[in-house]
């Protein structure tokens, strides 16, 4: 039956990630028990990742704005209907489908959430201009002696 409401598109991890997981969803999509529409989105790129990670706002704008192009693959994953017991609990319905989207990229889904993400960046970490070394800034590193 065609609804009257048109599609909303929502983020269930409530940002986007850098590609190497699938972090822990948020579960308001999923509160109402209705079918969703999985979509994947990946960034193939050879020196800059465009995901938003933990990397400086200004800095990854700057590194976007200077690329020739950015690609990006959308995948339209088959529409998922809740079981019963998904219905009741819409944790365990985004924790189901956090894992199917997981699987098909190929990689983890884990526990950490954009808090966590964004904690560590609160607390002085951050991320490489590459994207894959975790850095400590040099306040926080003496804060904690590991300098």
């Amino acid at each position: 039956r065609a609804s009257r409401f048109p599609l909303l598109v929502i983020a269930p991890e409530g940002t986007t990630h850098n590609g190497q997981s699938v972090i822990k969803f948020q579960t308001g999509a999923f509160a109402l028990g209705r079918p969703v529409l999985p979509i994947l989105l990946r960034y193939p790129y050879a020196h800059f990742n465009p995901a938003w990670t933990l990397i400086d706002t200004a800095w990854l704008l700057i590194r976007m704005f200077s690329q020739v192009y950015t690609r990006a693959e959308v995948e339209v994953m088959p529409l998922r209907y809740p079981t019963m017991e998904e219905e009741k609990n819409p944790s365990l319905f985004a924790a189901n489908v956090q894992r199917e989207m997981a699987a098909a990229l190929g990689v983890p889904a884990v526990e950490q959430d954009m808090y966590d993400s964004h904690a560590m960046k609160k607390a002085g970490f951050s991320v490489d201009v590459r994207g894959r070394v975790i850095k400590v800034d040099e306040k926080t590193a003496k804060r904690q002696a590991w300098l």
